[in-house]
Formats: C-alpha cells, sequence, structure tokens
C-alpha cells in the first residue's frame, strides 16, 4: 500500500510540474530581437495612392517607389535597443542616396496603449531606411504595429509630404518578413 501511495504521489507531482509551467508570453521586443539575421520588407502599399513626380499614382510603393537596394535592405533590431541596416545583394551605388554598407541607425523602442484619438495603439518607434529628411538622415518614426510574430512584423506608417508635387498625407503599409 506504502508503495502504491508513493507512487501516485510522484505522479502527481510530475503532472503538477508540467501543466503548472506555462511558456512565458513573447514580448514584442522578443518577436523583434529573435530574428537574429533580421527582417526584409516584403510589401509595401500606400493609401492613398502616392503621387509619384511625374504625376502618376502609386499604391505599391515596394515596386513603384523604392529603389531595388532599399528593398533588400536587412534590419536588425538588437536587444540592446540598437537598430542596424544591412544592404542587400543590391548595393546603393555612389552618389544616390541609400545604405552601402552595414550602418547604425540609432536606437529603437515600443510603445504600448498609446491613446490617439478615442483609440489606442501599440507603437514600434522605428528608423525605417528609406524615408530620409531634409539633410538625407534618417528619422526615428512611429509606425502603429498590425501584426508581430515569428513570421511577420506588419506596421503602418504616416507620411506627411511636404513635396509640391505629392503634397499630402498617406498611410503606408510595411510588411516584413525574416531575412534568410
Amino acid at each position: 500500500m506504502k508503495k502504491v501511495f508513493s507512487v501516485l504521489a510522484i505522479v502527481a507531482v510530475v503532472v503538477l510540474a508540467f501543466t503548472s509551467c506555462k511558456p512565458k508570453e513573447k514580448t514584442y521586443a522578443d518577436y523583434l530581437t529573435q530574428q537574429t539575421k533580421g527582417w526584409v520588407l516584403q510589401a509595401a502599399t500606400s493609401s492613398p495612392d502616392y503621387v509619384m513626380s511625374d504625376s502618376t499614382y502609386v499604391t505599391d510603393i515596394y515596386n513603384n517607389y523604392l529603389y531595388a537596394w532599399e528593398r533588400e535592405y536587412v534590419i536588425l533590431f538588437n536587444e540592446n535597443g540598437s537598430e542596424i541596416v544591412k544592404p542587400g545583394k543590391t548595393v546603393c551605388p555612389e552618389g544616390e542616396q541609400g545604405f552601402n554598407k552595414e550602418t547604425s541607425l540609432g536606437n529603437w523602442h515600443i510603445e504600448e496603449n498609446v491613446a490617439i484619438g478615442d483609440r489606442t495603439f501599440d507603437l514600434l518607434y522605428m528608423y525605417l531606411p528609406f524615408v530620409f529628411n531634409q539633410d538625407g538622415g534618417v528619422d526615428l518614426d512611429a509606425c502603429q504595429i498590425v501584426t508581430l510574430d515569428d513570421n511577420i512584423l506588419q506596421v503602418k506608417y504616416t507620411m506627411n509630404d511636404d513635396d509640391p508635387s505629392a503634397k499630402g498625407t498617406y498611410e503606408w503599409m510595411l510588411t516584413y518578413v525574416p531575412a534568410k
């Protein structure tokens, strides 16, 4: 009888140990930094359609606005908060605005439950390596997190363009996938 109780006690302890151990839920930072090879832009669209310098309109920013080297940038979000951009196979030619070597962009961070009007959003403050300011530098941009998990980083970025040909406010949906 003692043997039966001992076996049942051991089984109960083992079952309790396995059922009480919940895996830690991943945070946004966990998802961003787990991709040690980084993230690569896969799609980018604009709403409303973006006005190009030749007065044409484009929805697909990825194929109709960004240069090949901008579409291939690899973005690394490091655990220490730093953000790095690496060029892909196509390197930015000399004289063009872009990155032709691994470059530290600055620091990224996340703010959760940010109230904007009557809604709340989770924001990823990151450097978008294809959005340059007037001096040719890259600014920290607030991007609304739409989806972030092991396989996708999708953010909305609001761009206020003051260029006379494209003057207006555009919402860009940017989709990143893990780099290979």
